[in-house]
């Protein structure tokens, strides 16, 4: 007891002769918290999609390489409200759709998809997410290609397929359209 109230004046003590000898004197100890920052989204560089045809982003080698075995079909994708290339296969169906008013942060916020959203690794560079359907045989590869515009790759296996996971068949996907708009 008696070395607590010893340290307690001799704090004090030294205290009153700082302040008196022109410092500044607190109790309170100097702030130790920095500013952070939020990184932007990782874009190689800036990809405008707006009058692009997602049918003319997947190579005739690619549309051999996944198998799909019908010509794909352009369409009007409506919840999206976005240009879409569709694509048929025995073992399932496949998408592009290019959303130019939206962008990756409205499937991250809940505006799209029908499940949850979890970070993927980048495709070809650029910052994306697989947006996970409850039925474990869909899947969308998300990529942020500008602000407010992403890439969508969208895959739904319901049979033998090349690839049998859907979300490393649509990532795959997504790499063959990105390679396209990159070249």
């Amino acid at each position: 007891m008696r070395t607590r109230i010893a340290l307690m004046a001799t704090v004090a003590l030294g205290m009153g002769l700082l302040a008196a000898c022109g410092g500044q004197a607190t109790a309170t100890p100097p702030s130790t918290t920095t500013a952070t920052t939020t990184a932007g989204p990782v874009r190689p560089k800036i990809i405008n999609l707006v009058g692009k045809s997602p049918c003319g982003l997947i190579p005739q080698s690619d549309v051999t390489r996944f198998e799909w075995d019908k010509a794909p079909k352009a369409e009007a994708e409506s919840t999206l409200q976005s240009p879409l290339c569709s694509y048929d296969a025995n073992w399932g169906l496949g998408s592009i759709a290019l959303d130019d008013h939206d962008g990756i942060s409205e499937w991250t916020h809940g505006k799209y998809g029908n499940g949850t959203t979890r970070p993927t690794d980048p495709v070809l560079g650029f910052q994306a997410i697989d947006a996970l359907s409850p039925d474990s045989h869909i899947c969308d590869v998300v990529v942020d290609v500008a602000p407010g515009q992403a890439l969508d790759a969208y895959i739904e296996i319901d049979g033998v397929s090349p690839v049998s996971d859907p979300c490393t068949f649509a990532h795959q996907w997504a790499e063959a359209a990105m390679s396209t708009l990159l070249s």
